[in-house]
């Protein structure tokens, strides 16, 4: 499932950010003007997910990969509760499928 930032906030005026939860990773997807730069995150490797909810305006959601921090900004309360669902339950899946 693919996920949209707003436009409206910070730093996605232009070309907003899009985080796809995959089968094995989380891919952010950061487009510009000339080229985009889409980075993969293993769910083995993805630690202490945090999100962070104002009041007013956006959330964002940080985690840890191989000790480098990862913020990604400007996603609805209703985007933010299913990339945080989809998140966890695709890392069990993935994590169970190592395992066995």
């Amino acid at each position: 499932m693919i996920f949209k930032a707003s436009r409206l906030s910070d730093g996605n005026k232009m070309f907003p950010v899009e985080v796809e939860l995959k089968e094995t990773c989380l891919e952010v997807k950061d487009p510009g003007l000339f080229k985009s730069v889409e980075t993969n995150y293993d769910y083995q490797y993805i630690d202490d997910f945090k999100v962070s909810n104002p009041m007013i305006g956006y959330c964002s959601f940080s985690f840890k990969y191989k000790d480098q921090l990862v913020e990604v900004h400007g996603f609805t309360d209703h985007d933010m509760d299913e990339i945080e669902r989809l998140l966890d339950q695709k890392k069990k899946e993935y994590l169970s499928n190592r395992r066995g």
